[in-house]
């Protein structure tokens, strides 16, 4: 229960774990040797990597965060305990109906911006941006970050885009190293891109700036933007996948002969390019998974309410009229 756990911070007295031949011992907050078995059990249930350093260990069984160290790219790492990562999991989801309320007004901006956007124009932060946003709405690939291993839209790089009369055809290593190949039919956003492509440099997502040099585009850049055109603090280009997941989810729901909260969160999984697990867990929306549990989810979709919202398709509105049910 969340009820039950309480905020702590590593600046706290907690337990240091110390290398000890090939393993490890547990120092109780005074230096003195941890002797409780169920301690012990707790820490080693926590799979705290190896290499981590300066790892420290919460002296309470319910505190919020359980541990921290550093990893071998000196970036500090946290483990939650299980109710606190169920509940900002959960957290997150109750933001999706803002999101879709304000999503028909981002994608007429997106629009606006390419639409004006001329054959000679000299490509700016904000038409780069634009793109971008496009892309994760066709797409819902992630947003992409530091890591060298997997790719996200900020993080394309030019060969992984060809261009057809057929659309674009995106090729890329995603997250876990999974290869993804997929296909855009999108012509306005395809002369963008083409036209961004014949920049120099390696990156796909590049701008002119204000002070005439190129600079590539990255999360922020693409986060900030949501932030200042929907006036929601807490969006993020994580959104656009959270939602086209949990439409993807329900809409197996509505077509299935025999509907599964497994058969909703691979569905899930295909758009967004991950595991079902992955998908249940982080992106489907829980209302939607309750429904999938439901003994009459045929009937309780096709009473649905539709909500008439325009700049939304007609499975994107079911997906709104279930999530902003009380």
């Amino acid at each position: 229960m969340l009820s039950d756990l309480i905020y702590v911070s590593d600046g706290d007295p907690g337990i240091a774990r110390i290398k000890r031949g090939k393993g490890f011992r547990y120092l109780d907050p005074q230096g003195f040797p941890l002797r409780c078995e169920k301690e012990v059990a707790r820490i080693r249930a926590l799979a705290i990597p190896p290499a981590y350093r300066n790892v420290w260990i919460c002296c309470l069984h319910n505190g919020h965060i359980q541990a921290t160290g550093i990893d071998e790219a000196n970036r500090k790492q946290y483990r939650y305990h299980a109710a606190w990562t169920e509940f900002r999991s959960e957290a997150k989801f109750d933001k999706l109906p803002d999101f879709g309320r304000k999503l028909p007004a981002l994608r007429r901006r997106v629009d606006k911006i390419l639409k004006n956007v001329r054959r000679d124009a000299v490509f700016d932060k904000e038409t780069a941006i634009a793109a971008v946003v496009r892309l994760l709405d066709h797409t819902a690939m992630r947003i992409g970050g530091r890591s060298r291993s997997a790719q996200g839209a900020t993080t394309l790089m030019t060969r992984n885009v060809r261009y057809d009369k057929g659309g674009l055809r995106l090729r890329y290593t995603a997250k876990g190293g999974k290869r993804v190949q997929s296909s855009v039919s999108d012509r306005r956003l395809q002369r963008i891109m083409e036209k961004i492509h014949g920049l120099p440099g390696k990156r796909l997502f590049q701008y002119i700036g204000a002070d005439g040099l190129i600079h590539p585009l990255d999360s922020g850049d693409v986060n900030g933007w949501l932030k200042q055109q929907s006036g929601m603090d807490d969006i993020s280009a994580k959104m656009f996948r959270t939602w086209h997941g949990s439409v993807a989810a329900l809409e197996a729901l509505r077509r299935a002969d025999r509907p599964t909260i497994k058969l909703a969160c691979t569905a899930a999984s295909e758009v967004l390019c991950n595991t079902p697990t992955i998908a249940r867990k982080s992106y489907v929306h829980p209302k939607v998974l309750d429904l999938a549990a439901a003994a009459d989810v045929a009937q309780s979709i096709a009473g649905l309410p539709d909500l008439k919202l325009r700049g939304l398709g007609a499975s994107e509105r079911r997906l709104m009229a279930l999530i902003s049910e009380s």
